[in-house]
């Protein structure tokens, strides 16, 4: 299993992970990947909840948008540059 170091933790925050992984009857460590675990989780949420506003609202306004197909070709193929 992978090991992270984490350097040059502020002092109030890993007091307060400290604290919370007290109140757990957890390890500061066990704690850690709690947390980072639900923030990542919210995260990917975030990125959903975006993208379905987005659909949302091109759904909604499909009739006022007037695309030109060769654009959203070139956007398709921009977003597949992008991630190689």
């Amino acid at each position: 299993m992978p090991t992270l170091q984490i350097r040059n933790v502020p002092e109030e925050l890993y007091e307060e992970l400290k604290s919370m992984a007290k109140e757990a009857r957890r390890s500061i460590n066990q704690q850690a990947i709690v947390v980072l675990k639900k923030a990542i989780e919210d995260y990917d949420d975030s990125k959903k909840t975006k993208k379905a506003k987005a659909i949302e609202w091109i759904i909604n306004n499909r009739e006022q948008i007037q695309l030109d197909p060769k654009l959203a070709e070139k956007w398709i193929r921009e977003d597949r540059d992008r991630k190689i």
